[in-house]
């Protein structure tokens, strides 16, 4: 999880992403965690 920030981080700031792009990746990545860990609390 922590590399996805860092690898928008360096990509925010060499101007290829926008700020918007890392929160939306970094929001999906929050999503998918949550969920994996609902998937598991099931079995």
């Amino acid at each position: 999880m922590e590399g996805i920030k860092a690898f928008f981080l360096v990509v925010t700031l060499t101007s290829y992403a926008t700020m918007w792009m890392a929160v939306f990746a970094d929001m999906g990545v929050s999503l998918f965690v949550a969920l994996n860990g609902q998937r598991l609390l099931r079995k």
